[in-house]
């Protein structure tokens, strides 16, 4: 799939899009732009935590592994720039985007978009006595401090944010019980848990198919005996769209 002029259409297709409301306009969007109906069913909600925020200059790295942890650091930091001596690694490429529109130079981004090689590759510089910062939400797995510190730095945790369920749109669940809805996109594995959770009569791994954004939503999904599954080329909104397309295409 090298663009939306040469995925297949999902004219008339029904697509849940799980992420908070703020996350989800350019995936909605390019969902419609491939002809499909996306349907706003956010079930997580982000909050911030009252952990006080380090001095970023005290570090040589600061790593970053959401969008949602940028936002939460920009949120904290207000209009103080980055300091010129903290290099600044990101999970993906989505993350790094989000990075890069704060104004954020990002130094680092792993060929795969998933913690475990974010530290591995982090693992590869030299970071025998490195100060190094992890930004992360309450429910993040703890596999790229693990690594880091394994790699000999010294790192600090700062949970900037936590994730919370919410109920999904009664309108939504009555589409999916009337079995409405053509496919989902799940962002993470805290989306697959909080859907399922809200509507765990109706068997949506038996039936809906899911796209997922990264190995490790996709895992997530598998775990739960998800049928169909596919995950997206990278976390951009186009790249998310084309996966349901080809997911959703009899050819395919």
């Amino acid at each position: 799939m090298t663009g939306q002029s040469s995925a297949p259409r999902l004219d008339g297709r029904r697509v849940l899009v799980t992420r908070a409301a703020h996350q989800s306009r350019e995936l909605m969007a390019a969902l419609a732009d491939l002809g499909a109906d996306p349907v706003a069913c956010p079930v997580l909600e982000i909050e911030p935590t009252d952990e006080p925020t380090p001095d970023l200059e005290a570090f040589d790295w600061v790593v970053v592994t959401s969008p949602n942890g940028v936002d939460a650091l920009a949120d904290r930091l207000g209009e103080t720039p980055w300091p010129d001596g903290t290099r600044l690694a990101a999970v993906g490429a989505g993350t790094a985007a989000r990075a890069e529109r704060q104004g954020w130079t990002v130094s680092l981004v792993p060929r795969t978009a998933s913690g475990e090689a974010l530290g591995e590759t982090l693992a590869t510089f030299d970071l025998a006595e490195a100060r190094v910062l992890r930004v992360r939400g309450d429910l993040a797995p703890a596999v790229v401090e693990q690594a880091l510190t394994t790699g000999g730095a010294d790192v600090e945790v700062l949970t900037a944010y936590r994730t919370v369920s919410i109920a999904p749109p009664p309108d939504v669940v009555e589409a999916l019980e009337r079995r409405e809805i053509d496919a989902v996109t799940f962002a993470s594995g805290s989306a697959i848990t909080a859907l399922l959770a809200a509507t765990s009569e109706l068997d949506l791994p038996g039936w809906l198919p899911a796209a997922c954004i990264g190995p490790v939503t996709t895992t997530a999904a598998q775990a739960a005996n998800w049928a169909r599954v596919v995950t997206a080329e990278d976390t951009g909104a186009a790249a998310i769209a084309a996966a349901v397309a080809a997911l959703l295409d009899p050819d395919a």
